[in-house]
């Protein structure tokens, strides 16, 4: 209220003196307006509370009073040429941006001090940016709110003794999305530069809106999870995490003010400034929605790997349904760790029945399974127990599922030993439980049967005098 009312009265009282303008006459009278209708607003919700929805609503009538008095964007020089957008696009993207703005700053107002000082810093590059163009009463109006905001500053810097509540953060919003409208229509500068400027606010609400949407929560509903709240996790008192992000804002508004005259070579690097204070920041900050999304980004990059794995372990299965004995499973074993990024694979079958040497290099352990094991090498490892013997590395995973179907006589299971590093990935999961587990138990059952040996006769007894008949039966 107190920026509200000291704005308004000296803008009425002293705008024509400095301006040569009479206000009431011009379209800043609409400015004027349609920013006391978002102050009501913002009164109106800290009293009573207002639904989203609502808030909404009057955010729009304010740009459309915007829109209608002169205020709106109807070229974008900078990604569309000199192409004039129509009066409906024009319309959406004027709303857009007050509806952004203007809810971007009533965000960031989570700390004492944070957002009357981030748009003082806006209204600062704002007022340095008007001083190139020929609009005066934007000059005046941005000045007159820099007075009135950092006055309010001095008492709502922590710890606070006044506060913005929503009356304030959606009036000084408001205020900057419109200032910079002002010259939008005719200067890239213009457009840029207040953007460049806005860069904390509007960049904490599309990291909100992100963060909810790939977390499945609502996107309008409040949490902790904004900018000024993880540093205050990060250990950092509200003054600390204020100072910390007056200085994001002050960085912002000067690589904006380097736009001013602005050229190929200062947009790359502004773009390549902004562009590092981001993912350093997000870094920084712990999000973990980004970070799961940076983690299928790489999966989507990878998706070329994943694709030949997929297809060598489908060529692996075509070997194991032709292989007869252990001798011809144990190259594809070898194959298969190479290609999908496996330490070591080894199969251990519970039998009581005796076999030839065939079932070579498959051992008979200490606790008598019978087992063998392959692992990256070209040759497999034949001594017993080599999972035991052989070394793997720190830190590892392992998987182990049985083999084969139900009518199986023997039990049977496969142990995966792989590296917990990214780039050892195996291939598809359901591929490896499935078809390959399927075709694997197969393969053993078909070469163990093949070398089993048939079970020993009694010894027979030889046929007594006594009893030859008896014998001979």
């Amino acid at each position: 209220m107190a920026i509200f009312a000291s704005f308004v009265a000296v803008a009425l009282l002293f705008g024509s003196q400095f301006t040569g303008l009479h206000l009431l006459q011009t379209p800043v009278a609409a400015l004027l307006g349609a920013a006391a209708l978002v102050f009501a607003l913002g009164l109106w919700d800290d009293i009573w509370g207002a639904r989203v929805w609502q808030k909404f609503a009057v955010e729009i009538g304010a740009a459309a009073v915007l829109y209608f008095n002169g205020f709106r964007i109807l070229k974008l020089p900078l990604l569309f040429g000199s192409h004039r957008f129509g009066l409906v696009v024009a319309f959406l993207l004027t709303t857009f941006w007050v509806v952004l703005v203007t809810n971007a700053f009533n965000l960031i107002d989570g700390l004492d001090g944070l957002a009357s000082g981030s748009a003082l810093f806006s209204l600062v590059v704002l007022f340095v940016v008007s001083l190139h163009t020929t609009h005066q009463s934007v000059s005046f109006l941005a000045i007159v709110l820099i007075g009135a905001t950092l006055g309010f500053l001095r008492f709502n810097f922590s710890p606070a003794s006044i506060f913005l509540g929503d009356a304030g953060s959606l009036l000084l919003g408001f205020m900057v999305s419109a200032l910079a409208l002002a010259g939008a229509e005719k200067s890239v500068v213009a457009i840029v530069i207040p953007l460049v400027s806005f860069a904390l606010p509007v960049l904490d609400t599309i990291l909100a809106v992100v963060r909810r949407f790939l977390s499945g929560k609502p996107l309008f509903a409040p949490d902790r999870e904004h900018i000024h709240h993880k540093l205050l996790e990060k250990g950092l008192s509200q003054r600390t995490a204020a100072v910390v992000l007056y200085c994001v804002s002050a960085t912002f508004g000067l690589i904006s003010l380097s736009l001013l005259r602005p050229t190929y070579t200062t947009m790359a690097l502004a773009s390549a400034m902004g562009a590092g204070l981001l993912a350093v920041g997000i870094n920084r900050l712990g999000y973990y929605e980004f970070a799961e999304l940076g983690l299928a980004a790489r999966r989507i990059l990878a998706q070329k790997q994943t694709i030949a794995r997929n297809v060598a372990m489908r060529h692996n299965i075509d070997d194991l349904n032709r292989a007869a004995s252990i001798a011809e499973i144990c190259p594809t074993l070898t194959s298969i760790c190479s290609n999908n990024g496996f330490d070591r694979l080894q199969v251990t079958v519970e039998s009581e029945h005796e076999f030839t040497a065939e079932i070579a290099p498959m051992v008979v352990d200490s606790s008598g399974r019978l087992s063998f094991s392959c692992a990256r090498s070209e040759q497999p490892h034949h001594a017993p127990c080599a999972i035991d013997n052989a070394p793997l590395p720190a830190q590892t995973w392992m998987l182990t599922f049985e083999l084969g179907s139900a009518e199986h006589r023997r039990s049977a299971s496969l142990t995966a030993y792989a590296s917990c590093s990214p780039s050892s990935a195996p291939c598809d999961v359901s591929l490896l439980t499935n078809e390959f587990r399927t075709a694997l138990g197969d393969a053993v059952e078909r070469a163990l049967a093949r070398c089993q040996l048939p079970p020993s006769r009694p010894v027979r007894q030889p046929a007594t005098q006594a009893g030859p008949q008896k014998a001979a039966a």
